[in-house]
């Protein structure tokens, strides 16, 4: 209905034209074409800068996207200065991270000219998130504080998802799509040159590129953001970015939006508490905001303006909340006080904290079962029994039940129905609740299983029906043709007649034949199955660990197939098990 340029039109009069800014564009950076900035300053005294970084797979994506105009306006009207710059796409390493470096250092050499502070953070969502958690552990100290948004952080360990998940992971990464310059097979063989699961120098090659092999106590502080219905990158991703940086004695604060795909896009509602998270993180490291009440404010619930006799203090930070100065009457505080004390800290048990421990064990770990593991990184294994036999599915959660939840749904996506014109909700049924499963017994487990069997069963059929159509509009087609060449070959008089008569049936005839071996070889082959053929882990001389190899000591990892965790090979020490932070309310600008 409306066309890109319309769209792009209208955000910048919303976002941008509420704020006096002054905008540059196309500021060189480099002399590649691709080596270009935008920056938008909001006028006034300098103000601290916020870079960021598209995603794209990259492949794609510029620096005038949506997106960043959005951005642009969001942050300068919150007084920051905005930089959205461009890199290399199609390129391999190092040549997107030069990029990257390149463009902060020219930031860092012209704030005094264009008007912003030395103080930077670093954004990036997708391919921009590798980027910027890439710099971030590798020239961190240039910057402040980096927000990492569904980003890749372990190049080795993602090729070995995709390859055993292609249902969980976007195709281009590892299997190859149309997108990818022809030279190579997938994005990993653009960017490495190599697959990383073939060769222990590629290996190697992957983690230097990865964010997770740089990490330690002097990175700047870190916001890991990662959906957890992410199916383009797996947001095991981001678990293991924070693993890294906790550690390694790094600052790193974890949210996983429940039910957010890939790069969610909550940021466009202000009063979403996971925008507030990422507006107070930047709050607390970019600013000098002090605790709400050290400024004279209480922190309430709601906005400032929704209560009487109320006005909001810019430079007070809640753990939870708003900032306001006043009376603050009417409308309810909302403040989740529970105890009378005239705070909002959502003390429920009364001990003068704000841990929401509901089990007076002292955690805020959300473990509703007391095991231990509600707060914690998680692997796990479960059996699917398929039409190819019993397949044993790794999988890394938050959570024991989250992460059997997770295996039921890989082997929801292991299931044949839909091949034989079978009822999906009949057929699902029976291979989701099947004894031979070992996750039978778990009903998060099971209906996730149902949930995607049924999803794929019903894709199968589509692909089914499709493809019958196609096999039966030939056959028409060839017996029409057939038939025609048939009766010139009868009624034919002369010589050349009948001979291209003749000629004409060959082929059809050779046709027909090609169609029904094609459709055989389809029958044979069209079968769904992730088995993976890597030999045991013992057999490859390695050793199954917990965690990712590369947050031990002296361990790398190795091709082979482990019950649970990942097999690796070195001394392997270190290391122990992480806790996350998963609450999302953290910070309010």
């Amino acid at each position: 209905m409306f066309d890109r340029g319309f769209v792009v039109g209208l955000i910048l009069l919303l976002v941008i034209g509420s704020v006096a800014a002054e905008v540059y564009t196309d500021l060189s950076y480099g002399s590649d074409p691709y080596q270009k900035l935008d920056l938008y300053v909001p006028e006034g005294d300098p103000k601290p800068l916020v870079v960021y970084i598209h995603g794209g797979g990259f492949l794609w994506g510029d620096k005038g996207d949506e997106t960043p105009l959005y951005f642009s306006g969001l942050l300068n009207e919150r007084g920051y200065a905005f930089a959205s710059i461009n890199y290399r796409l199609m390129e391999g390493f190092p040549a997107p991270t030069d990029d990257v470096s390149s463009a902060v250092s020219w930031l860092k050499d012209h704030y005094e000219e264009y008007g912003y502070t030395k103080e930077f953070a670093i954004i990036g969502a997708s391919a921009g998130g590798h980027l910027s958690s890439f710099y971030g552990t590798t020239e961190g100290s240039s910057v402040d504080a980096v927000i990492d948004i569904s980003g890749v952080t372990n190049l080795y360990s993602l090729a070995e998802y995709c390859r055993d998940h292609p249902l969980g992971c976007w195709d281009c990464i590892y299997w190859g799509c149309g997108s990818v310059p022809s030279q190579y097979n997938n994005v990993l063989d653009m960017l490495l040159g190599c697959n990383p699961l073939e060769s222990a120098s590629c290996e190697q090659k992957a983690l230097r590129y990865s964010a997770v092999g740089h990490a330690s106590s002097d990175d700047p502080p870190f916001l890991v953001m990662h959906g957890d219905a992410d199916v383009i990158v797996p947001y095991y991703q981001g678990l293991e970015l924070h693993e890294a940086l906790s550690n390694a004695g790094g600052d790193s604060t974890l949210v996983i939006p429940e039910g957010y795909g890939h790069a969610f896009t909550f940021f466009y509602d202000v009063n979403d508490p996971y925008t507030r998270t990422f507006l107070g993180f930047l709050t607390m490291h970019l600013g000098d905001s002090d605790p709400c009440e050290s400024v004279g404010g209480k922190c309430m619930e709601q906005e400032c303006s929704e209560y009487t006799d109320c006005k909001p203090i810019a430079d007070g930070v809640c753990n939870s909340g708003y900032c306001c100065l006043g009376d603050c009457s009417g409308g309810g505080d909302g403040d989740g006080d529970d105890d009378g004390d005239g705070d909002d800290d959502g003390d429920s048990d009364g001990d003068g904290d704000d841990d929401g421990d509901s089990d007076g064990d002292g955690d805020d770990d959300g473990d509703s079962d007391d095991d231990g593991d509600g707060d914690k990184v998680v692997h796990c294994t479960c059996t699917c029994k398929t039409k190819e036999g019993s397949v044993e599915i790794e999988e890394v959660s938050l959570g024991e039940e989250n992460c059997l939840a997770k295996c039921g749904g890989v082997c929801g996506g292991l299931a044949s129905c839909g091949l034989a014109d079978e009822d999906c909700d009949e057929c699902c049924n029976t291979f989701c609740e099947s004894t031979d499963n070992s996750f039978s017994g778990n009903n998060d487990a099971v209906a996730r299983c149902k949930q995607v069997c049924k999803g794929k069963c019903r894709f199968n059929i589509s692909i089914t029906d499709i493809y019958k159509a196609i096999m039966l509009a030939s056959i028409i087609l060839g017996a029409l043709i057939f038939a025609v060449c048939g009766i010139r070959f009868i009624l034919a008089d002369d010589v050349e007649t009948k001979e291209k008569s003749k000629r004409c049936l060959i082929y059809v005839i050779a046709g027909l034949i090609i169609i029904g071996a094609a459709v055989m070889l389809v029958d044979l082959i069209w079968e769904p199955g992730l088995i993976s053929d890597r030999p045991d882990c013992v057999e490859a001389g390695g050793k199954c660990m917990e965690k990712p190899c590369s947050s031990y000591d002296d361990c790398t990892t190795v091709s082979g197939t482990c019950e649970s965790g990942y097999c690796c090979t070195g001394e392997c020490t270190g290391g122990g098990d992480i806790e996350v932070d998963v609450r999302v309310d953290l910070f309010t600008p």
